[in-house]
């Protein structure tokens, strides 16, 4: 028998057991997440951004998502670049969420609109539904993929705001008649609701600072409001206050972020020239059918749908639309009909809104779009599957098959996590699922790069050129790696074409690169006009002025070589060691130095630098004499560590140059034999 107690709030504690729970499986699930690295857009949010080390600068940069650029820099501070600190963060904000969540559904069950039908099983229902919803693996990419803590953090406030709303409706009793003043005539403007009002206007703001999802946050309310809260729309308009406040934040936020929209800012909005509205809808009508897929059956997830196809026209995508027009339909019957289901199947629509209708994106589908829409499935899972074993009578079987269900999916959240572990795993794993994605293909090759394993990257990135020869990620790494590898003529090539084919047109870097390759391969007058350009943009850069001054002074103008040197040791008298230092890694790998174009570099950047400095360090004559050997030339490599022994009286540098002189007396390479 059903009982009879009329408020939630007579309710006692049914299960104190539900929120340790949650606490705990959402701990497991997730804790392999804290050895995880930064991956793609980490870089530029939360390693390598300008002004991390800047406060206000770093803000004003992500002034459009100001909460996560705060929470940000709070991590950056408690651990610089080591990502086990955002890790934890990202984890308690998931259980932050998924708390709120609990607390939303259990506290909807109970209220007077379902009549104390939930009164003996909300808790249960409540728990279930979020305990799926936390466990789910496409969850990771919130949770393990570190900047994507905007769409967790902004589900977490999204939910207070509906939250807030729910707990306001504890105390909607009407006041006695001596309390009714002027102002204070309707139970909506007692402090009793104030506090979640307020509650509910700070979530809106932090939410729209976290992501723009929030801009269904007020269709949302409405619907909620009515459906679960209200009986009728005259008791909505009575909560006008919370409406006033909470409305009028959203209103603010929502038409700043359409006038944004007017124009493409970072990859979004009408303004993208590659993507029209109408080609996105058509687009995101098969993205949907993906999404249901991957939502029942989680397999195969994809960090980057970068090749997803475009679609143009409704023709492509009838059956799609008859899938999805359908349950939208369906949804719309049922919540005119004040149905609760019907907001529940809504709601998986109306999160993917912003995102999912005729707002371009430059991509067309990410897996983290889904972290509040997959609330839909959990609640449907759970609700549809009480309602079948309490037909049949087997109500005891819930929380076993609860246990197996929630098992599932904590083990492939475990296995999709560990997918994050390496950026080379990760790429691999998105090459996989789309062969043709550049952007994944090259992206692998770049971990391989970071891994050292440069040799193996060359075929990755040979291939990402293949499918698109100006993908500008691959071109930068292969004339990186080429230059690693000592085979400085390839390098050249690559920085050639990216110069040429303009893939960073406002990034001189590349000019300077360009430049350092044309001198290494003796290219003297290109090199020369290539840092001519650069002392145009840069004229107080040390490194500018030494390198013309090296072309300049092998095409023979002797004259203006030194002026440029010294103009070059008055910005940075220590440049000489600071040119010879980073060679010295290349110089001690023996495969490097087989190369021809990278032993005749060292012996040029040794000669200029002993000319405006005759006394290097140590270890840059012995890194300029082992280029001399490795070309064969050991009667020169002798004279040049018998005059660097000259400048010091003892030490390890020293007894290492004596033994190396000793090699080259006995014309012996100074690196160990090749293993047989």
């Amino acid at each position: 028998m059903e009982n009879t107690v009329p408020h939630f709030r007579q309710n006692p504690n049914q299960w104190s057991k539900a929120i340790p729970l949650l606490i705990l499986c959402c701990l497991f699930a997730y804790a392999n997440s804290v050895t995880k690295t930064f991956i793609f857009d980490d870089d530029g949010w939360l390693t390598n951004a300008p002004n991390l080390d800047h406060p206000i600068k770093y803000l004003r940069g992500f002034h459009t998502r100001m909460t996560v650029a705060a929470v940000n820099l709070l991590n950056h501070q408690m651990g610089k670049n080591n990502p086990v600190s955002f890790h934890i963060t990202n984890i308690l904000i998931h259980l932050a969420a998924t708390l709120v969540l609990y607390g939303l559904i259990r506290r909807t069950l109970l209220l007077p609109r379902f009549e104390n039908r939930y009164f003996t099983r909300a808790t249960y229902l409540a728990f279930a539904s979020a305990l799926l919803w936390m466990l789910h693996p496409i969850q990771t990419q919130s949770v393990t993929y570190l900047v994507q803590r905007c769409e967790s953090m902004a589900g977490l406030f999204y939910m207070f705001v509906l939250y807030a709303l729910v707990r306001s409706a504890d105390h909607d009793q009407p006041l006695p008649p001596e309390a009714r003043s002027r102002f204070f005539r309707s139970p909506h403007t007692r402090w009793g609701h104030w506090k979640w009002y307020l509650l509910a206007g700070v979530s809106m703001i932090l939410g729209y600072s976290s992501k723009e999802i929030l801009a269904t946050a007020m269709i949302a309310v409405v619907l909620f409001d009515r459906i679960f809260i209200a009986p009728s729309w005259k008791e909505v308009s009575r909560r006008w206050p919370f409406y006033l406040w909470v409305g009028g934040i959203w209103l603010a936020y929502t038409i700043w972020n359409i006038v944004r929209s007017t124009k493409a800012v970072n990859n979004v909005g009408f303004g993208l020239d590659n993507v029209t509205p109408m080609q996105y809808a058509y687009t995101e009508i098969g993205v949907m059918i993906h999404y249901f897929k991957i939502t029942f059956y989680p397999t195969r997830l994809c960090l980057d749908y970068q090749t997803w196809p475009w679609s143009h026209s409704w023709r492509e995508v009838t059956r799609e639309m008859i899938v999805v027009g359908s349950i939208l339909l369906t949804s719309f019957g049922l919540m005119l009909w004040r149905l609760p289901m019907g907001f529940v199947l809504f709601w998986f629509f109306l999160i993917l809104a912003p995102t999912s209708t005729v707002m371009p994106i430059a991509d067309a589908i990410f897996e983290h779009r889904l972290y509040l829409s997959l609330a839909t499935p959990a609640i449907l899972v759970v609700f549809v599957g009480d309602w079948l074993l309490r037909t049949v009578r087997l109500q005891v079987l819930a929380p076993w098959l609860l246990f197996v269900l929630a098992a599932i999916l904590t083990i492939l959240t475990i296995r999709r996590t560990e997918d994050y572990r390496t950026r080379t795993r990760l790429w691999y794993t998105v090459t996989q699922v789309m062969p043709k994605n550049v952007r994944a293909t090259s992206n692998h090759a770049h971990g391989l790069i970071a891994e050292g394993k440069f040799e193996e990257s060359i075929p990755h990135m040979e291939r990402a050129l293949a499918m698109f020869a100006y993908d500008a990620t691959s071109l930068q790494n292969s004339a990186f790696v080429y230059e690693k590898l000592g085979r400085l003529d390839r390098a050249e090539e690559f920085y050639r074409f990216i110069r040429e084919c303009g893939c960073w047109p406002d990034d001189d870097n590349h000019v300077r690169n360009h430049g350092s390759s044309l001198l290494a391969i003796r290219k003297w007058d290109e090199a020369a006009d290539a840092f001519r350009y650069m002392l145009s943009k840069e004229p107080d850069t040390a490194s500018n002025y030494y390198r013309l001054g090296v072309a300049l002074h092998y095409q023979g103008d002797a004259a203006e070589a030194k002026e440029m040197f010294a103009k070059a040791t008055e910005l940075d008298p220590n440049w000489t060691n600071d040119l010879m230092s980073p060679l010295r890694e290349m110089a001690i790998n023996r495969k490097f130095m087989q190369q021809t174009h990278m032993q005749q570099a060292i012996i040029m950047w040794g000669e200029i630098a002993s000319m405006n400095n005759p006394q290097l360090y140590l270890e840059c004559y012995d890194t300029w004499a082992m280029a001399y050997a490795a070309a064969g030339n050991y009667e020169r490599a002798a004279q040049v560590l018998e005059y660097a022994l000259q400048f010091s009286n003892g030490g390890p540098w020293y007894s290492l140059l004596r033994e190396n002189l000793a090699k080259y007396h006995a014309k012996k390479a100074p690196w160990p034999p090749d293993p047989e």
